[in-house]
């Protein structure tokens, strides 16, 4: 889910693929890994990134 989503640019599924993580999960809450997705888009919008 998210190498599809890195591959699509779609933040959506990579919010669903990180927020299924374990680790994550135990470390994260749920608006904290979603603010995380977020940035890391922000600061490395790569090829795939939609801008």
């Amino acid at each position: 889910m998210a190498i599809e989503g890195a591959l699509q640019g779609d933040a959506g599924l990579i919010h669903q693929a990180i927020a299924q993580d374990l680790l994550t999960a135990v470390m994260l809450s749920l608006a904290e890994t979603r603010k995380m997705v977020d940035e890391m888009f922000q600061k490395k919008p790569g090829p795939t990134a939609k801008a």
